[in-house]
């Protein structure tokens, strides 16, 4: 294949939906391999005989590895163009289509399956002739935040009950900076770092230095966490504590911490995200981890509120937000009209981070292509589905206002804005669907505009 791009934001995408059917057969004993191509960027670098990869399928291939899938990279210096798949070496599909959204929901494509041996043999041949080869996958670097901080009420809980986002914020960056020297290691922990993380910037040098010593004072002496030293005019000199397990029996199959992805602090995700955001990242990751459908996890808003001590409004808040930041996917249960007293609990899907400046750079581009007005009034109708962050479903807002009218895409937006928020049906498909169903009906397309 030549391009498998799986999207930064979207789990549930038709890209994850055909590569989780490979992971799938793999898992039932099908011996799977698929061959990708390196996706070299050419530039005049290459008349010294260097090529730079471009890395489109790089994510794919982490993924594929990582779930057991025989994933391989072609030689550098060859394309493989080809978009084939061989099955049980008698059917081929072959044609155009990448797996990209763009190829699978917007773009002209021709495709054809064939079900024949002797051309399976022909396709499986030209296989064996490629030079693959299948790169180390590097761990990422992760942080690790104790389980008894998050479940605890007197800890995490109280943290939440007082709006304390400071003392959260810097003990997590204190475990990322002092977690890998140990408990009781002391370690300057830097006026400078702390004050770019806790967005102190005042005039006042010595007020600012105030500011940052009275979150670690409320973290040694409120909250139980580190202790503290410092002298007028120098750096203070923290240390972490160990704290005492309180976690529930089963919550973490025995593992007594959740690791957090760096990224988190890399791409900026602990100032972009709200303090219920941020929250809930974590809380989320450490319940996808100990899931036994994992990463899916599932909890009811009772049990949640129970267990951690936050107010209803506080964990709606943290969802919500990152649902917004395709973050996670809420996946409520279907109930018929009226049955809502049976309703299960809702299930979530974390979607990996992903670089915020990448998406801020799509988005620069589709207001390049369809102008700025266009891109905000269809972020806006996405928003009614939590999805204005999507820039794949955007696009797709745009171009169905462009193909039915403005007014069928508004009526639509009406129908699925009143929907409450549980509702299982106020996704971006049920929206795209409603404005086809209305347009369709009433006959409403209109000639498309052309481009260059």
């Amino acid at each position: 294949m030549y391009l498998v791009a799986l999207p930064p934001t979207r789990r549930d995408s038709k890209v994850y939906r055909l590569v989780d059917a490979l992971v799938d057969a793999k898992e039932r004993g099908v011996d799977v391999q698929v061959a990708l191509d390196r996706n070299i960027a050419w530039t005049e670098d290459n008349n010294l005989g260097f090529w730079n990869s471009a890395g489109k399928n790089e994510k794919a291939y982490r993924y594929l590895r990582e779930k057991g899938v025989k994933a391989y990279f072609d030689d550098e210096a060859v394309f493989t163009h080809a978009k084939a798949l061989v099955a049980d070496q008698k059917t081929v599909i072959l044609g155009s289509t990448n797996w990209s959204e763009a190829a699978l929901t917007r773009n002209v494509e021709a495709n054809v399956l064939i079900r024949s041996k002797a051309f399976a043999e022909e396709i499986l041949k030209g296989f064996e002739t490629l030079k693959l080869y299948a790169p180390e996958i590097g761990n990422s670097e992760t942080v690790v935040v104790p389980l008894a901080f998050l479940n605890s009420k007197q800890l995490l809980g109280r943290m939440v009950a007082a709006h304390d986002d400071r003392s959260f914020d810097t003990y997590l960056f204190l475990l990322k900076v002092l977690g890998k020297k140990g408990e009781g290691k002391e370690e300057i922990a830097g006026y400078e770092a702390l004050k770019e993380l806790l967005g102190i910037r005042g005039e006042n040098e010595w007020n600012n230095g105030r500011a940052v010593r009275r979150v670690l004072k409320r973290l040694q002496d409120n909250y139980g966490l580190v202790t503290l030293s410092y002298k007028r005019g120098e750096e203070p000199v923290v240390s972490l504590k160990a704290i005492e397990d309180r976690t529930g029996p089963g919550l973490a199959s025995g593992a007594q911490v959740v690791e957090i992805p760096v990224t988190y602090w890399e791409w900026g995700w602990n100032k972009e995200l709200s303090f219920p955001g941020r929250v809930m990242y974590v809380l989320g990751t450490m319940y996808s981890s100990a899931s036994r459908t994992a990463p899916t996890w599932f909890r009811s808003g009772d049990d949640l509120v129970k267990r951690h001590g936050f107010a209803r409004m506080f964990l709606q808040d943290g969802f919500m937000d990152l649902r917004r930041h395709n973050l996670v996917e809420v996946r409520p249960d279907r109930l018929k009209p009226g049955n809502y007293s049976g309703r299960k609990a809702n299930r979530y899907a974390p979607n990996p981070l992903y670089d915020p400046r990448e998406l801020k750079r799509r988005f620069t581009e589709l207001k390049e292509r369809y102008g700025k007005k266009k891109v905000q009034k269809a972020a806006g109708y996405a928003s009614l589905v939590y999805e204005d962050s999507d820039v794949e479903a955007v696009e797709r807002l745009i171009l169905l206002e462009e193909e039915f009218g403005a007014e069928v895409v508004q009526r639509a937006a009406r129908v699925v804005g009143k929907m409450h928020g549980s509702n299982p049906k106020k996704t971006v498909g049920y929206l795209i669907a409603t404005i086809q169903g209305i347009g369709t009906r009433e006959g409403r397309k209109v000639p498309l505009p052309s481009r260059n």
